[in-house]
């Protein structure tokens, strides 16, 4: 099962919270980035899932993948959570979780009731830097996720596919067209890709100069270029997320990625929950308001 906790971009939205995916497969939860509103996505998806969340893959280091980290590891430990968070990322992902540390040093000393007390073993580190082309960085209890490049200009970037089961899913992380895609990709039962909406290219011109939406554009899949890949793959169920979503915006997206591949696709919305059934995958939208366009 997957669920979309933030289907939102850097920009701050009231309906998106931030770049941020847990997929559950048999007994393991799985957390693939955490951007903002992570935690209370999480709380209105699940409010008990704070101190079960001890496993979170990064798919790059940009801010708004990573800002709600703090936040899950942190609560999670004073809800009770007595594993160390684990973290997957590229390079630069430890240095990163020794810079949190530092940051809320005076929080954890403070919480933990003195400053001579041993940190709890909840909140030691535990990072794994990624650095291969791609790799098996986890297989416990029947889930096996494997992590493998793809491409955001210089900058170390993932896309990860999670199996369980003989069930599969893959998430992009933040891409322009990689090769890779489509290879871990094909024929899985639900492939998430990144793209630019009408409404994210709004977005972007209103916010930048064009020589910056240009640079922005040249980082992540066009609706051509992520149609061509749900072609090359060929997933049961395609799924946009991580861009700007309206209905009218969604509505348009999704004609102009038929008119370039026939198969199932979705845009995807906060709480947006996937169930992949032996025979279809289903959706269903946990939010208050159900579907927002329908």
């Amino acid at each position: 099962m997957v669920t979309v906790l933030g289907s939102g971009t850097p920009f701050a939205s009231r309906s998106q919270a931030g770049a941020a995916i847990i997929v559950e497969a048999g007994s393991e939860k799985l957390l693939f980035d955490c951007g903002r509103g992570c935690s209370t996505r999480m709380a209105q998806y699940d409010p008990a899932l704070g101190p079960e969340i001890d496993k979170l893959f990064l798919t790059h280091l940009h801010s708004d993948h990573i800002v709600g980290i703090p936040d899950i590891w942190l609560s999670g430990w004073t809800m009770g959570r007595s594993a160390p968070l684990q973290v997957w990322g590229p390079e630069g992902v430890s240095e990163m979780m020794t810079g949190f540390r530092k940051a809320f040093q005076a929080d954890m000393t403070y919480r933990n009731a003195g400053p001579d007390k041993p940190i709890p073993s909840a909140l030691a580190e535990q990072v794994t830097t990624l650095t291969e082309e791609s790799a098996v960085v986890y297989d416990q209890d029947g889930v096996k996720v494997v992590a493998f490049r793809v491409n955001h200009a210089h900058i170390p970037a993932y896309g990860y596919r999670i199996d369980y089961a003989e069930k599969s899913v893959v998430i992009s992380g933040d891409t322009s067209v990689a090769p890779n895609l489509a290879k871990y990709g094909a024929g899985v039962d639900v492939l998430l890709l990144e793209v630019i909406s009408p409404a994210m290219d709004r977005a972007l011109q209103a916010a930048f100069r064009p020589m910056i939406v240009e640079r922005i554009r040249s980082l992540h899949l066009t609706i051509d270029q992520a149609s061509q890949t749900f072609a090359e793959a060929a997933p049961k169920l395609g799924v946009y997320y991580h861009t700007v979503a309206d209905c009218e915006s969604d509505e348009a997206l999704l004609q102009e990625t038929a008119s370039m591949y026939p198969g199932r696709v979705e845009v995807a919305r906060d709480l947006m929950q996937i169930r992949i059934l032996p025979d279809t995958v289903e959706i269903r939208h946990l939010a208050p308001t159900g579907d927002p366009c329908r």
